[in-house]
């Protein structure tokens, strides 16, 4: 085989490998995931906030 027949089956891996990796999310949609992990940032940074004292970052920016 000629070297450059690998280069363009490594190329062709890529290229597939990308597009699985935008496309496959896409059509199963993240939203489960997305619902779950804003849950638990909220809850993150209301225990944070308690625990500093500050407000929550859902709240806003605070100016200081």
């Amino acid at each position: 085989m000629e070297p450059m027949h690998w280069q363009y089956m490594g190329a062709l891996g890529g290229v597939i490998g990308i597009g699985w990796l935008v496309v496959v999310p896409m059509y199963r949609g993240w939203t489960s995931l997305n619902t779950r992990m804003t849950a638990r940032v909220r809850a993150s940074s209301t225990l944070l906030a308690e625990c500093d004292g500050a407000r929550p970052a859902t709240q806003g920016p605070t100016l200081r």
